[in-house]
């Protein structure tokens, strides 16, 4: 959920609240499938370059978003 909450620029409190209920109410579903990819992208990098040992999980991680954007999962 905090992802979901980062992607629309809210506070990340991980609780399904009025104010996520409402930017999942105007948003259509690409743009919500392209903001919660571009989040988990960012996401992914904030842990590389924090824990530059993270690298070794990156290839996994990025098959899972290509996935993501092929709608397989």
């Amino acid at each position: 959920m905090r992802l979901l909450q980062e992607a629309f620029g809210i506070a990340t409190d991980g609780v399904i609240g009025p104010k996520t209920r409402a930017a999942l109410a105007v948003t259509g579903q690409s743009k919500l499938y392209s903001k919660v990819l571009a989040a988990r992208l960012r996401n992914l990098d904030r842990l590389i370059t924090n824990d530059p040992e993270q690298s070794v999980s990156a290839a996994g991680r990025m098959n899972r978003m290509a996935e993501f954007v092929e709608g397989t999962v």
